[in-house]
C-alpha cells in the first residue's frame, strides 16, 4: 500500500468512525472492508484476495491497522519465518514418530534361516506416512482452511499445494542435479516405482483442470470428484507397490551383489546383514591388516551406516537440525588412517623374507630395500648367521656395510655357496640387517636362505612344522604350500585331492583336486581351497588335503608304519567368533543413542531441547559454531513447546505422531494468519502470497534433505523419486479429503446456508447450477490457469529427466548438470511470472 494509498485510508477512517462517510463509501477493495471494520470498532484482516476474512490468531490488536506498514511488514515477515522454522521442527519430531513406525521389524523363516523383515514396504511408507510428514503443512492449511471456513474453499490452501508441488519438482530437482560431484552420477533403482509416481504427479494436476474446468460442473466439485480424488491416493499406493514388487513393470528393485535380498538382515545380527558385513570386514583387514579389532569395528559401522539405505524421514530429520541445531543421526568418524605397518620415516629391511636356492648354484643374491624417505646417505650392517647350513662347509660367511647414496633404494647382498657331493638335506642359513645410520630397520630385517639338494629327485611335504593348519572361516580361502624337499632334479609329479572330516565338502569348503607338477629345479607349488562363510555360529570342523602318487622317482615322508605311499595335511576352521562379535558391536554402534531416531522419557527430550546439539556428545575439541548457537536460542522457545510431545516409544510412536500433528495443525494456522496478513500489506493477493512465500517456507526443509540424500545415496530415487510420490499426495489426501467432506456438507444445505452462498458468489457465474442451487465452489479463475502452467512445465522438467537418463545414464549430475539446474529453475520462475500475472488479470 503506498503512501497516498495508506492516507486515504486513514482519512476514510476518520470520516467512517466520524459518521461523515458511510462505511461502503469507502476505498474498494480489501481497505474498504478494513475501514468498515475499523469504524464497527470490529476486529478485521483482509484477505489478499479481496474476501473478508478474520483470522484465528491475528489480528493481535485492534489497532493493528494504524502501525506503519513497514512496521506491520517486517513483524508479518519476521513472524511468518518464525512459523516455518516452528513447523520444521515439529515436522521433526513428526518424522521421528514416522520412522519408530515405519522401521518396526518381525521375523521371517526363508529357506530354514531366520530373517528380520519391515512390517512396512519402504515405498508404502513413502507414499503414505513419509509423504503426510514431509507435506504436513500444507495438507493441514487447506483442511484447515476448509474446517474453519464453514466449508468454503480457501484462498491459500489450494495454491498453496500447487505452488510447492512447483517448487519440490523443479526447484528441487535442480538443486539434486547441481550438487552432485564432479563426475559423479546418480540414477534412479526403482523406475518402475518412479515411472507410476511421475505419471500420478502430473495426472493429480490435470484432474484437477478436469474437476475445476470439466463441462459438467465447471467451478463447482462435484461429490463424486471429491471421491475419485481421495480415492487415486489408494490407487497409487497399490499401483506402485506392485511396481515395487516387480508385479508390474519388471523385476522391480535392483538386488544388491550375489543375490541378497533387499530389506533382509539375519536374525541374529539385528540390523547388521552379516553376510555383508563379514565381507566389509575381510576387506577392511586385508587393505589395513594393522588396525586392532576395535579400529576395524568403528570401520565397519562407519561403512555399514553409510552404506545403508536411508528413509526420507532421517534426511528430513537431518537438514532441520543443520538448520537449528540438533542430533545428527549420523555415525561417530571411522579412527585415523595408518596407511601400512611398515614404518612411517626412513627405513631399511630385506625384499623377501626367504630365499630358495639350489646347491649347485654358486651364489645368492639377497636383496635389500630403502624406503620412506631416501633424501641423504645411510649405512646398515650385515652378517650371516648359522642355521643348518654352516659357514665354510655349506656357504662362505659373509659381513660388510651398504652404502646407500641419496635416493638409491636397492642394494645387492651376495653369499658364496659350497657344492659337494655327499647327499644332504636341505639347509638353511640367515643373513641379519643391522645398526642403519638413521631411519629404522624393517619388518624383514632378517632373511632365510634355504640350500636345496639338488642331487636327488626330493621328497614331498607340506611347509611348516606340522601338518596342522588352521584358518579362521571368514578368511574366504587357505593356502597350503607342497614343498620338495631333499633334492629338486628332474620332473616329478604328485596328485592331491580333499576329504571331508567333521567339515563337508560343499557346505563348509569347495573340494578340489589334481596333479602337482614340479619342472626340474622347481621346489615349491601351492594348492588353494576355498573356505565357505555361512555366517553362522559353529563349532571348530576340520577336513584333510592328501598328497599321493608321487611319480619321477620322488617319495613321501614315511609315516609311523613306515609306509611311504601319501602325505596327509588336515586343515581345520576355526569358528571366527572373533569377527562374529565385531559384527555384533557393529549392531550396538549402529543402534547407539547418536544413531537413535525416537526418545524414550520427557527428561531426554527437554534435555536434547535445551542443548544446542541435541544432547549429542562431540568429538574431542569441536564446537558448534556461532550460527548454531544463534539458531538453537532463537527456535528455543519453539523446542521446549514441542518438547511436551510424547515420547515415540510410547504405544510404538503413534501418540507421538498424533500429538505432532495436531501441533503442526496449530503452527499451520498461525501461518496461514500471517501469510494473509503480509500479503494485504505488500498488495499481493493471497494465492501470489501461497506459491511464493509459504510454498518456499513449507519446502526449505525438503530442499537441504533431498540434497543430502542425492550426495548420500547410491540411487536418486530418495531425492527425486520421493518429489514426485509427495506432489501426488498432495492432492490425493490433501485435497480429496477436505473437499469430499466439503463436497458432502453442501448436498442438502439450510436455507440460511444457501442465502450466505448466494451472496457469497454470483448466481451468473455459476450457469450449470440452476436457481436455488448451491455446491462447493472453487472458482477456477487464476488457479486454474496456475494447474496448467505447472503441468505443462512439471512435464518439461520429467521430460528432460528422463533424457538425462537416456544422453547421459544419470538424472542426477553427470555431464551438462549446471546447464539443467539453470533450465528447471528457469521454469519455476515462469510458473510463477504467469501465475501471478494472471492473477491480477495482466494476462
Amino acid at each position: 500500500m503506498g503512501a497516498d494509498a495508506y492516507a486515504r485510508e486513514l482519512m476514510s477512517r476518520i470520516l467512517v468512525s466520524n459518521g461523515t462517510m458511510a462505511p461502503e463509501s469507502a476505498p474498494e477493495g480489501d481497505c474498504k472492508k478494513q475501514v468498515a471494520a475499523y469504524g464497527a470498532g470490529k476486529p478485521y484482516y483482509p484477505a489478499g484476495s479481496g474476501e473478508e476474512s478474520m483470522g484465528m490468531f491475528l489480528p493481535m490488536f485492534n489497532d493493528e491497522p494504524d502501525w506503519p506498514n513497514g512496521l506491520r511488514i517486517i513483524l508479518y515477515l519476521v513472524g511468518l519465518f518464525y512459523c516455518f522454522a516452528g513447523v520444521a521442527i515439529i515436522a521433526d519430531v513428526f518424522m521421528a514418530a514416522i520412522e519408530v513406525i515405519t522401521s518396526k521389524k518381525k521375523v521371517v523363516m526363508i529357506q530354514g534361516r531366520e530373517f528380520h523383515v519391515k512390517v512396512w514396504n519402504d515405498t508404502v511408507a513413502n507414499l503414505t506416512l513419509m509423504a503426510l510428514g514431509s507435506s504436513a503443512p500444507e495438507i493441514l492449511l487447506n483442511v484447515i482452511e476448509i474446517l474453519t471456513g464453514e466449508f468454503y474453499a480457501g484462498a491459500l490452501g489450494p495454491s498453496t499445494i500447487v505452488g510447492s508441488a512447483a517448487f519440490n519438482l523443479m526447484v528441487i530437482c535442480a538443486v539434486c542435479v547441481a550438487c552432485i560431484p564432479a563426475g559423479e552420477g546418480r540414477k534412479i533403482n526403482q523406475m518402475s516405482v518412479f515411472a507410476i509416481t511421475a505419471f500420478f504427479s502430473v495426472f493429480a494436476y490435470l484432474w484437477l483442470l478436469v474437476i475445476l474446468m470439466g463441462p459438467w460442473s465447471p467451478d463447482i466439485v462435484e461429490p463424486w470428484e471429491a471421491a475419485f480424488t481421495f480415492l487415486f491416493f489408494p490407487l497409487l499406493v497399490v499401483l506402485a507397490y506392485m511396481a515395487d514388487k516387480g508385479i508390474i513393470g519388471g523385476a522391480g528393485k535392483v538386488t544388491p551383489e550375489g543375490g541378497k535380498t533387499v530389506g533382509l538382515s539375519a536374525a541374529d545380527g539385528g540390523d547388521v546383514n552379516q553376510e555383508e558385513m563379514l565381507l566389509a570386514i575381510k576387506k577392511i583387514k586385508a587393505e589395513n591388516s594393522h588396525l586392532t579389532d576395535e579400529e576395524v569395528t568403528k570401520y565397519a559401522a562407519y561403512e555399514a551406516i553409510n552404506n545403508k539405505p536411508k528413509s526420507r524421514a532421517q534426511y528430513r530429520m537431518n537438514a532441520t537440525r543443520s538448520l537449528f541445531g540438533g542430533k545428527k543421526l549420523t555415525p561417530p568418524p571411522p579412527p585415523e588412517v595408518k596407511s601400512s605397518n611398515k614404518p612411517t620415516g626412513d627405513f631399511v629391511e630385506f625384499q623377501a623374507q626367504t630365499l630358495s636356492v639350489k646347491e649347485a648354484e654358486p651364489q645368492v643374491v639377497a636383496v635389500v630395500v630403502r624406503g620412506g624417505n631416501t633424501k641423504g646417505p645411510l649405512q646398515v650392517d650385515y652378517t650371516t648367521v648359522d642355521g643348518t647350513a654352516h659357514a665354510g662347509k655349506d656357504y662362505i660367511a659373509a659381513s660388510g656395510t651398504l652404502s646407500f647414496a641419496s635416493g638409491e633404494t636397492e642394494k645387492k647382498i651376495t653369499v658364496n655357496l659350497v657344492d659337494d657331493l655327499d647327499y644332504e638335506p636341505d639347509e638353511t642359513f640367515d643373513i641379519v640387517l643391522s645398526k642403519p645410520s638413521v631411519g629404522q630397520l624393517g619388518a624383514k630385517s632378517q632373511t632365510v636362505v634355504t640350500i636345496v639338494n639338488d642331487d636327488m629327485p626330493g621328497v614331498f611335504g607340506f611347509s611348516g612344522l606340522t601338518n596342522k593348519i588352521s584358518v579362521k572361516e571368514s578368511a574366504g580361502k587357505v593356502k597350503l604350500t607342497v614343498v620338495r624337499r631333499n633334492g629338486c632334479s628332474g620332473r616329478v609329479t604328485c596328485n592331491y585331492a580333499t576329504k571331508d572330516g567333521s567339515a563337508t565338502s560343499g557346505k563348509d569348503y569347495n573340494p578340489v583336486q589334481g596333479e602337482l607338477v614340479f619342472e626340474h629345479g622347481e621346489t615349491a607349488r601351492d594348492v588353494s581351497i576355498e573356505i565357505i562363510d555361512d555366517t553362522s555360529y559353529e563349532k571348530d570342523e576340520s577336513f584333510e588335503l592328501i598328497l599321493s602318487d608321487a611319480t619321477g622317482g620322488a617319495s613321501f615322508s614315511p609315516d609311523t608304519d613306515g609306509r611311504e605311499e601319501m602325505e596327509i595335511a588336515t586343515v581345520v576352521i576355526i569358528s571366527d567368533d572373533n569377527l562374529h562379535n565385531i559384527t555384533d558391536n557393529i549392531s550396538a554402534m549402529m543402534n547407539a543413542d547418536h544413531m537413535r531416531v525416537g526418545t524414550s522419557n520427557w527428561v531426554e527430550q527437554f534435555t536434547a531441547a535445551l542443548s544446542v546439539t541435541g544432547g549429542e556428545e562431540l568429538e574431542d575439541g569441536e564446537q558448534p559454531g556461532t550460527g548454531a548457537y544463534l539458531a538453537h536460542y532463537a527456535t528455543l522457545p519453539w523446542k521446549l513447546f514441542f518438547a511436551t510431545c510424547p515420547p515415540t516409544d510410547f504405544a510404538g510412536g503413534w501418540v507421538c505422531f498424533c500429538v505432532a500433528l495436531s501441533y503442526i495443525g496449530i503452527v499451520t494456522v498461525l501461518i496461514s494468519d500471517l501469510a494473509t496478513a503480509m500479503g494485504c500489506v505488500l498488495g499481493l493477493r493471497a494465492d501470489v502470497t501461497a506459491i511464493t512465500f509459504v510454498a518456499l517456507g513449507t519446502s526449505l526443509p525438503d530442499t537441504f534433505a533431498s540434497m543430502a540424500a542425492a550426495i548420500g545415496d547410491k540411487y536418486a530415487d530418495a531425492s527425486v523419486g520421493n518429489v514426485t510420490g509427495s506432489n501426488s499426495v498432495n492432492v490425493f489426501l490433501g485435497l480429496g479429503l477436505p473437499w469430499l467432506i466439503a463436497a458432502i456438507a453442501w448436498v442438502n444445505p439450510s436455507a440460511d446456508d444457501t442465502a450466505k452462498w448466494e451472496a457469497k458468489y454470483p448466481l451468473s457465474e455459476f450457469p450449470n447450477l440452476g436457481p436455488g442451487k448451491v455446491g462447493f465452489a472453487v472458482p477456477a479463475g487464476s488457479l486454474g490457469i496456475s494447474v496448467a502452467v505447472f503441468c505443462i512445465c512439471a512435464t518439461m522438467t520429467l521430460g528432460t529427466l528422463v533424457a538425462r537418463r537416456k544422453m547421459f545414464g544419470y538424472e542426477l549430475g553427470s555431464e551438462k548438470k549446471m546447464e539443467t539446474a539453470m533450465f528447471f529453475c528457469f521454469l519455476w520462475f515462469v510458473y510463477v511470472l504467469v501465475s501471478a500475472l494472471v492473477s491480477y488479470k495482466a494476462i
